[in-house]
């Protein structure tokens, strides 16, 4: 999980993190803060990037191969998000 502004970034990236790593019992490789990223450069309200495990990861692929583990990972952003 990334996120670029510590204030009003960082608590949206660690609600989100905890809340996947639940559902997906993937490790937790924590919320890392990235400045030079464009796609966080939103100045609106808070942004992150979701990365969502590794496709050179056979038990991560296996993991987000399976349609209802997308739809547990849909739910439980909009659970946070909501």
């Amino acid at each position: 999980m990334l996120y670029r502004n510590a204030g009003k970034d960082k608590p949206l990236a660690d609600a989100l993190q905890h809340k996947l790593i639940q559902v997906t019992g993937f490790r937790n490789r924590g919320v890392k803060q990235r400045t030079d990223l464009a796609v966080l450069r939103f100045t609106g309200g808070p942004s992150v990037l979701i990365e969502f495990g590794f496709i050179s990861n056979t038990g991560d692929r296996t993991f987000l191969i399976d349609r209802d583990n997308r739809i547990t990972l849909c739910k439980a952003i909009l659970e946070v998000v909501n």
